[in-house]
C-alpha cells in the first residue's frame, strides 16, 4: 500500500503514477475533499476519454449488495469503445472487501478501480487491505486547515491568469470552512465575479464572496461597542428584517465580545494592540480595523468579562422564555451602547 499524503497529491496526480495501481481508495469525513480527488484521480488516469460517458460507471452499495456479480462484469469486460475505464465504487460495505482484494492481485490493465468512502477507522477491512496491499494507493482526506486553503486559491486563480493580492487570499481562506466543494464553488463564484480583471483584490473578495448579512450584523456588534447610537439602530432593523432571530443576534453578540476578551488577554502579553488585531484568526476585514481598536482602547477586560456573564444569563431567560426574548436582548444591546458611549466619552477627554 501507498499512502498518498495531502502535501504529495499533486506528485501522484500523473497517468504514469496511478498506473502502478489497481485500486485507488479515497476516504475521509470532508466528502467535498473526497469527491474533488475522486474526480481528479478519474480526469488523469483516463485524460482524452474524461468527457467520454463510457469511459467511466459508477456502482453503489446497495448495487453491491445486491448482486456483487455487477462489479466483477465490469472488471473482467473491456470496453469495445474506450482502451481504459474507470469503475468508482462509492462508500461500499465491509463484506465487499474480498472481491476488491481479488481485483487489487490481478493484473487487469484496462480499468482502475477508485473506492470513494467516508473515514475508516483502523478496525476497517478496507482501512487494513489498503494498509498492506502493494497495488493499492489510499489518499486519507482530512479536513482541509488554511495553508491548504490559501493553496488552493492560488492554484485556482493561477489557473485562470490571474493574480491575487496575499491579503485577499489571507481574507477569504479564513472566510472558508472544511468543506473542499464549498471551497472551490466560492472560488469560482470569486472568479465569475472578476472575469474582467486580471489582478483581483481584497475588496473583490469582500464583495464576492463574504456573507454580507453576516457583516451587517459584524457591524451592528462595532457599532454597540464604540456606542454609535443611529448605527446600532439602523443595523439592528436591518437584521430583523433580513430575519435574523434573536437567538442569532445574539451568538454574534456573544462571538464579538469573545474576540474582544481575545484580543484585551493577548494585549496583556504582547502589549501591541495594533498587530494583534492585524494578526487576529479568523481574519479580521481590514475595513474594520479600526473600530475594533477603538472597542478594545475604549473596554477593559474586566468590563468584558462582566458583559460576557450579562449574555450568558440573557441566553438563559431566552431560553426559558421567562421574558419576552427581543425586549431583554434590546435593553442589554441599549445599556451596553450607553456605557460604550460614556466610556468613548470619558476616553476624548483625557
Amino acid at each position: 500500500m501507498t499512502e498518498i499524503r495531502k502535501k504529495n497529491i499533486h506528485t501522484f496526480l500523473h497517468q504514469s503514477a496511478i498506473a502502478h495501481y489497481n485500486v485507488v481508495v479515497l476516504a475521509g469525513n470532508d466528502r467535498g475533499q473526497v469527491s474533488h480527488f475522486v474526480e481528479a484521480v478519474k480526469d488523469v488516469y483516463l485524460a482524452e476519454l474524461a468527457a467520454d460517458p463510457m469511459a467511466c460507471k459508477e456502482l453503489s452499495k446497495k448495487q453491491l449488495d445486491e448482486d456483487v456479480s455487477l462489479f466483477i462484469n465490469e472488471v473482467d469486460s473491456p470496453s469495445f469503445f474506450v482502451n481504459r475505464n474507470v469503475l468508482k465504487i462509492i462508500e461500499p460495505s465491509e463484506k465487499f472487501t474480498k472481491n476488491l482484494e481479488t481485483f487489487a492481485d490481478s493484473h487487469n490493465a484496462h480499468c482502475l478501480v477508485i473506492v470513494q468512502a467516508m473515514a475508516l477507522s483502523k478496525q476497517s477491512s478496507l482501512r487494513k487491505l489498503a494498509s498492506s496491499h502493494p497495488r493499492i494507493a489510499y489518499i486519507a482526506c482530512y479536513d482541509d486547515d488554511e495553508k491548504d486553503i490559501m493553496s488552493l486559491i492560488r492554484a485556482k486563480v493561477g489557473a485562470s491568469h490571474k493574480t491575487i493580492h496575499s491579503d485577499a487570499i489571507s481574507f477569504l481562506a479564513s472566510q472558508l470552512g472544511s468543506d473542499r466543494m464549498k471551497t472551490l464553488s466560492e472560488i469560482d463564484k470569486l472568479l465569475i465575479y472578476c472575469h474582467d480583471k486580471n489582478e483581483i483584490t481584497l475588496d473583490d473578495v469582500y464583495n464576492s464572496v463574504a456573507d454580507v448579512s453576516q457583516f451587517q450584523l459584524d457591524a451592528m456588534c462595532d457599532a454597540i461597542f464604540v456606542g454609535n447610537t443611529d448605527s446600532m439602530t439602523r443595523k439592528l432593523d436591518r437584521a430583523l428584517h433580513a430575519n435574523f432571530n434573536e437567538n442569532q443576534i445574539l451568538a454574534t453578540l456573544i462571538n464579538h465580545v469573545l474576540m474582544i476578551q481575545n484580543i484585551l488577554l493577548k494585549t496583556a502579553e504582547q502589549k501591541n494592540l495594533q498587530k494583534i488585531v492585524e494578526e487576529h484568526r479568523p481574519l479580521i476585514f481590514y475595513k474594520r480595523r479600526e473600530l475594533i481598536l477603538r472597542q478594545c482602547q475604549i473596554w477593559e477586560l474586566s468590563d468584558i468579562i462582566k458583559i460576557i456573564h450579562k449574555f450568558n444569563k440573557v441566553q438563559r431567560d431566552m431560553r426559558s422564555q421567562m421574558q419576552i426574548p427581543l425586549l431583554v436582548l434590546k435593553h442589554v444591546m441599549f445599556t451596553i451602547h450607553y456605557i460604550a458611549k460614556q466610556k468613548a466619552s470619558r476616553k476624548n477627554r483625557l
